[in-house]
Formats: structure tokens, sequence, C-alpha cells
């Protein structure tokens, strides 16, 4: 596994790809850790048509199309020993914003890991290695914060977490409350 492909994902509708058909619905957009690039695949030749991130990103996961066009990564630091959530702009290649943690605490997860903008316009990320799940503020502000106490083969691990809203899993929990009131 010489280039550790850790995403393969179809971009969604999105104003960037409207402007530049590299960034177009339906392409994909991958991400090839052990090559510290990410990059896009047009979807009808089968050819790299955009790619980025070598000499920037270290170890990198689960980059992300947002809604505005921006990619949002998770960048491992696996070499540096430091990691970042960085959303980068796919036309200018410039990072428009960047989270490496806070002077109280910095995070580190050299394996795993991923990023999601939440509708609040917060991020919620997952430091897997470690297992803390937290969401901050664009500001950089840690906002909510989980940490697992549980262990897997006698280290600690989660691959990537959705946070998920109550109106999204209301039916699931109402259709196990009726399962279990029925027995």
């Amino acid at each position: 596994d010489w280039a550790h492909n850790n995403t393969c994902a179809p971009i969604p509708d999105n104003p960037t790809g409207r402007k530049d058909p590299r960034f177009r619905k339906g392409n994909i957009l991958f991400s090839y850790r052990s090559l510290d690039i990410i990059g896009v695949i047009d979807r009808d030749t089968g050819r790299i048509v955009w790619a980025w991130g070598p000499g920037v990103l270290d170890g990198q996961h689960h980059p992300t199309m947002l809604p505005n066009g921006h990619i949002l990564i998770f960048d491992n630091g696996t070499r540096r020993k430091w990691s970042r959530v960085i959303e980068l702009d796919p036309l200018k290649e410039e990072i428009v914003w960047e989270y490496t943690g806070t002077p109280k605490e910095s995070f580190f997860s050299p394996y795993i890991s991923g990023a999601q903008l939440l509708p609040n316009g917060n991020v919620f990320i997952c430091e897997g290695g470690p297992c803390r799940l937290f969401e901050v503020t664009r500001e950089g502000e840690i906002v909510w914060e989980y940490r697992s106490p549980f262990k897997v083969k006698g280290t600690y691990g989660i691959y990537r977490a959705t946070r998920y809203s109550p109106e999204y899993v209301r039916p699931l929990l109402e259709r196990i409350g009726k399962l279990k009131t029925s027995r």
C-alpha cells in the first residue's frame, strides 16, 4: 500500500465546480496519505485533473468538499508531530482557515481521524489516535468535547466520527423505544 488511499468520494454540487469543471459534481476527490497529496479525478476520463499537498500536507485524512466549494482536510502531521484541520480554497490553492489546537492543548493523531463542517459553522474534529472528539468555533474555541475511555487491543483509536442532529436520529430512537416497550 505505497500510496495509502484513504478517501475516494464523489464531489457534490458546489460553487467552485460551477466555475471550474475540474471540481464539478461527480468527479472524484481522493487522498493519498503516504504521498501527502489530495486530488481530483475526472470521472469521465479517469485522469487526475487537479492535485495539491506535497510540501504542505503530512499524512492527511478525510478531505471533504464543502458547500462553499472549499475543501476541509484533517492534516495528521505524522512527521511534524502535531495535527491541524485546514480549509483550502482549491482555485487559489490557499489555506483560508486553520485549527492547530489551543495554547492550553494542542492535538495530534498520527493516523486515522477526520473533520466535519457543522450546520452552525463550527467544525467537529475526530482526533482518532487518542479517541478524542471535539467541536471548535471558527475562532478556535472548544465548545464541546468527548474523550473515550475505551481501548481496542491495548491502544486507543476512533477511525472516524460523524455528528448528527437530534432530528436525524429521533426516528431511530423512537423505534428503539417502541421495540423495548413491546417485550
